[in-house]
């Protein structure tokens, strides 16, 4: 296999997009099921994937109305459980203020 080599990377990249995409309780349950039955039983996906708690970071200068947005936004989304996207564009540093 020509990509034989490169197993540790992608079984790496593999685990990294797992935890990325929060579906590791699940692979968990799955794996629970199948130890303990030998099959796995349909279940809702992603039930364990919801946070009551938004975490952005402490220095964020000039996006004052953004994360107003987005807190109002996460808000919504645990009073109601509907999800939302939420979309804020700019450039990275743009209206970045430095504060020593």
């Amino acid at each position: 296999m020509p990509w034989a080599g490169s197993w540790a990377l992608i079984t790496k990249a593999f685990a990294i997009v797992i935890i990325f995409l929060g579906v590791a309780a699940d692979l968990r349950r799955c794996l629970a099921e199948w130890e303990s039955h030998s099959r796995i039983d349909p279940f809702p996906l992603g039930a364990h994937d919801a946070s009551d708690r938004l975490l952005m970071p402490e220095r964020l200068y000039g996006r004052e109305r953004e994360i107003d947005t987005l807190l109002v936004a996460f808000d919504r989304v645990v009073a109601t459980g509907t999800p939302e996207l939420v979309l804020v564009s700019g450039y990275s540093g743009h209206r970045q203020v430095l504060n020593s």
